[in-house]
């Protein structure tokens, strides 16, 4: 800079050649804010992936686009618990998600999303998946959307595992019918 001072500088350089004489175009930009701004990206991205690796179940991202494409841009390590299977499997495979519904739960899943959906509003779902042992898991899905595109709605979404919590209400609901059998 002309005070002296150090910056961060993107240089380029195009040779040419002006009556019969080579030479050359120099721009030096200086780029430091830029480098900054990416510098503090990286940083709350990283706070962001901290952050969801410590909470329970699976934080992500989808984009439903009006043409029926889905993209799963964001996938915590979650999944691992929820189905057992890594982040690339969603991204990669976006239609894998809807694969490990539960066929009984699926119409109802559905009719929750599509109402959500036209509402623009949020919505929670229980149902269950198939996790990657074969076992089926309940969980409890919530979403909220938001428009991002003309075309495509951004779903920020969460989804844990309440099986403990079904499986104890279940034994509560049995315990209390053979009271009352009882009375």
């Amino acid at each position: 800079k002309l005070d002296g001072s150090d910056f961060m500088a993107e240089v380029s350089f195009t040779p040419l050649t002006w009556e019969g004489k080579r030479s050359g175009v120099v721009i030096v930009r200086d780029i430091t804010e830029s480098e900054a701004q990416n510098k503090a990206l990286e940083e709350n991205e990283e706070r962001f992936r901290s952050m969801t690796a410590n909470m329970p179940g699976m934080v992500y991202q989808r984009i439903n686009y009006d043409d029926g494409r889905i993209e799963y841009p964001y996938v915590n390590e979650g999944v691992r618990d929820i189905l057992g299977v890594s982040r690339e499997t969603i991204t990669e495979d976006p239609a894998f998600m809807m694969n490990v519904i539960n066929p009984d739960d699926f119409d109802s899943f559905r009719a929750v999303i599509n109402d959500a959906a036209e509402r623009g509003g949020s919505y929670e779902a229980e149902f269950r998946v198939r996790h990657a042992s074969g076992q089926y898991k309940w969980v409890r899905a919530r979403g909220r959307p938001s428009r991002v595109q003309e075309d495509a709605t951004l779903w920020n979404l969460l989804t844990i595992d309440i099986t403990a919590q079904k499986k104890a209400d279940d034994q509560i609901r049995d315990a209390n019918r053979r009271l009352e059998a009882q009375s």
